[in-house]
């Protein structure tokens, strides 16, 4: 099930729902269970900036549920869950997006996007040829994925490749919940008088 952020998603714990998912990612991993033996044992994730894991404990069935952060001052990330089957032994790897920046006076600066992904807020392009403008953008929010193949060390992908077709890491994804829009920016400023 994959729901937009501008709908109602569960909240984490289940006890109710929210309009998309407001702050940082959030991905949680559930055994369900196996061969009509059922037991609800899990763990959750919250963002940290960086890829966590998961040793897979017990052979079945598990339910995968992920959050997709807020962008900044716009729009709430989406949700995704879906049910896979893991071994045990098997280590799965946690990348929980990250909220992105609110709108601010960026000048002639890009703000980053949120940790997984998020999207890189604009610039002026015309920031130098009219005068003093500045533009007041935020910056989207970052993803949240489960996947089979780690990402190159201290990154939320493989770093070898440019062209993220090939990257494996990407690539081995079973799950993904997307990140928010952010706030349309505004510009402000004067034009320089000939």
């Amino acid at each position: 099930m994959c729901i937009a952020g501008s709908e109602e998603v569960p909240s984490y714990d289940g006890s109710s729902v929210m309009k998309g998912n407001e702050g940082g990612g959030y991905a949680k991993i559930t055994y369900v269970g196996y061969q009509n033996y059922s037991i609800a044992k899990g763990q959750e994730y919250a963002y940290s900036g960086t890829e966590q894991r998961f040793q897979v404990d017990t052979t079945g069935v598990y339910k995968l549920e992920v959050w997709g952060a807020q962008g900044g001052s716009g729009g709430n990330g989406g949700y995704s869950s879906g049910y896979v089957q893991l071994q045990k032994g098997e280590e799965i790897y946690v990348y929980v997006g990250g909220k992105g920046l609110d709108t601010a006076n960026v000048g002639a600066n890009a703000q980053k996007g949120g940790f997984n992904g998020g999207g890189d807020s604009g610039i002026p392009s015309y920031y130098s040829s009219l005068g003093t403008i500045c533009g007041a953008f935020g910056s989207g929010g970052g993803a949240t994925d489960i996947r089979r193949i780690k990402a190159s060390e201290g990154s939320w992908y493989d770093v070898e490749h440019e062209d993220w077709s090939k990257d494996k890491s990407l690539l081995s994804r079973i799950i993904v919940a997307g990140g928010g829009r952010t706030e349309v920016g505004q510009m402000m400023g004067k034009q320089e008088a000939d």
